[in-house]
C-alpha cells in the first residue's frame, strides 16, 4: 500500500532511519554546505538552463560569455537568436538553449512587466515550483535548483548523480526516475538538510559512486548501502 507521500506503507520509517545515517556520514565527510539566497533569481534560472546536458565548466563558461555579451537582461531580450547562440555555444545545444532562454524572458516580461524573478521570494514553495515548470523546457529539477540555491528554499533537487546514488543506497526503487526520487524523498528528508544532502550526494557521485568504475571499497557509506530491509 502506498501512502500520500508515495512511500510503501511500513517503509517510510526505514527510509527515514537510513536517510539519517546517510546524511550524518555525508556531512561528517564533506561538511554541511550553507546556501545564501540571491536577490535576483533570474540569473540562476538562465544559468541552470545552460547547465542542461553539459558539464559545470562548460555551462559556467557559457553563462560568463552570455553576461559579457549582454550585461543587461533587456539587451538580451531584444537580441537576435543567432547572436545569443554564439554567446552560449561553449555550453552545447546553443540553438535549443538560446530559443528557450529568449522565450522565457519574453514570457516573464509579458506576464510581470519587467525582467525579474524577485517576486518568487514571496511565493510559497509549491506555488513557485508550479509557476516555473509551466515554462517550456523547465522541469522539476531546474525549478528545484533555482528555489534551493537562488532562494535558499528547503527543497531537494535531483540530478543524475543524486538519482543514481539514491537508487544504489536503496532509498528508492532501482528504476525510479529523477522526478520520482524527488517525490519520494523530499517529504522525508529532515528539515534544513535538503540542500546539504543534494550537494553531498553530487560530490559522492562524482568522486566515489560513479556511473562506471565505482569505488565501493573506499566509500564511507558502504555499510549502509543497498536495499532497505
Amino acid at each position: 500500500m502506498v501512502n500520500s507521500r508515495g512511500l510503501v506503507s511500513g517503509n517510510a520509517d526505514a527510509v527515514r532511519r537510513k536517510l539519517s545515517a546517510v546524511i550524518k556520514r555525508l556531512e561528517h565527510a564533506y561538511g554541511r554546505p550553507k546556501v545564501k539566497p540571491q536577490a535576483e533569481p533570474l540569473g540562476a534560472l538562465v544559468k541552470t538552463i545552460l547547465s542542461q546536458n553539459t558539464s559545470d565548466l562548460n555551462s559556467d563558461r557559457a553563462y560568463a560569455s552570455l553576461r559579457e555579451a549582454f550585461p543587461v537582461w533587456e539587451k538580451l531580450l531584444t537580441a537576435r537568436p543567432a547572436r545569443v547562440e554564439r554567446a552560449i555555444r561553449r555550453g552545447g545545444l546553443a540553438k535549443q538553449k538560446a530559443g528557450r532562454i529568449l522565450a522565457i524572458l519574453k514570457k516573464i516580461k509579458r506576464e510581470r512587466g519587467r525582467l525579474s524573478l524577485r517576486f518568487i521570494h514571496k511565493m510559497e514553495t509549491q506555488a513557485a515550483v508550479a509557476w516555473l515548470i509551466a515554462f517550456k523546457g523547465i522541469g522539476l529539477k531546474t525549478a528545484c535548483v533555482v528555489l534551493a540555491f537562488a532562494c535558499a528554499r528547503d527543497i531537494f533537487p535531483v540530478d543524475t548523480h543524486v538519482e543514481r546514488v539514491s537508487q544504489r543506497l536503496g532509498l528508492v526503487p532501482a528504476k525510479a526516475s529523477a522526478d520520482k526520487v524527488h517525490l519520494l524523498l523530499d517529504p522525508v528528508i529532515p528539515k534544513g538538510r535538503k540542500q546539504s544532502l543534494h550537494l553531498n550526494m553530487i560530490r559522492l557521485g562524482r568522486e566515489l559512486c560513479k556511473a562506471q568504475r565505482t569505488k565501493c571499497q573506499e566509500c564511507f557509506l558502504r555499510q549502509v548501502c543497498g536495499g532497505i530491509s
